[in-house]
């Protein structure tokens, strides 16, 4: 966890000091971008996926480069031995991004962080239900975006969420 921040913390950096000229984020733009998950957070031993990390983010930009947005996702694992035994995982919070210029129009890089709550349940039989370890979130990410059309796009995101890269579609409004 600890290599994973730094590595976001100083590819970050670096994508700040290429940064020369404004980026291709417009004040007023919105963002859309609905992904599924790879490498979950929330696995483990005897575990399994059986709906895999899907999240939905929204962003709005405050300035040229700053958006500000929320974020919602979803995943949830079966124990191996226990059909019925399952933990859900939600994750609902507020982000904010910096956008960088990488020279190129149809490239929209950004790199920024996450701030909500987590919430855990676990449902088995009947005397083992209800909400476990539900916690604050907090998450630094990394991201881009191409562009196919002016409105239509795909992403990717490197972070700590519910998955460590997230792919998906990205619809700009």
């Amino acid at each position: 966890m600890k290599k994973l921040i730094v590595f976001l913390i100083v590819c970050f950096s670096f994508s700040f000091t290429l940064s020369t000229a404004q980026a291709q984020y417009e004040q007023g733009q919105i963002d859309a971008n609905l992904g599924v998950g790879f490498l979950s957070t929330f696995y483990g031993s005897g575990l399994s996926q059986s709906i895999p990390p899907i999240g939905l983010s929204v962003d709005y930009g405050v300035t040229d480069n700053i958006s500000v947005g929320g974020y919602a996702a979803y995943a949830s694992t079966k124990f191996d031995t226990f059909d019925d035994w399952r933990y859900t995982y939600t994750i609902i919070g507020v982000r904010g991004a910096y956008h960088f210029d990488l020279g190129h129009e149809k490239i929209d890089t950004y790199g920024g962080a996450l701030l909500g709550y987590n919430i855990i349940s676990f449902s088995g039989d009947d005397y083992f239900q209800g909400t476990a370890a539900s916690a604050a979130a907090f998450s630094v990410f990394l991201g881009g975006r191409y562009r196919f059309t002016e409105n239509l796009g795909a992403f990717a995101e490197l972070g700590y969420g519910i998955s460590v890269l997230q792919l998906g579609l990205n619809v700009k409004f």
